[in-house]
């Protein structure tokens, strides 16, 4: 359910880093997103009016430019969720 990260709209993120194959999104310096790229997952950054390719699954626009984050994954087998706040 990715309208759980909507919590994250208009914040900033602090990190990113990453344990094994697992990318950590941090803001408010704590891990607030997870991702997980599997096979074939991608994190792009670019311009919004570039065309959407197929398979993209979560667009992020970035603020103060014409850029946003896309998360493409073809076959699907990555992750992209909220942290548990345990971790």
């Amino acid at each position: 359910d990715y309208n759980a990260l909507r919590r994250y709209e208009n914040k900033r993120v602090d990190n990113v880093s990453c344990y094994g194959k697992m990318l950590f999104i941090s803001i408010e310096k704590k891990p607030a997103i997870l991702v997980q790229l599997g096979m074939t997952g991608q994190l792009l950054v670019t311009n919004k009016d570039a065309q959407v390719k197929m398979h993209t699954h979560l667009r992020w626009p970035l603020k103060r430019n014409n850029l946003e984050l896309r998360y493409v994954d073809p076959r699907r087998f990555g992750l992209v969720d909220v942290c548990d706040e345990n971790i």
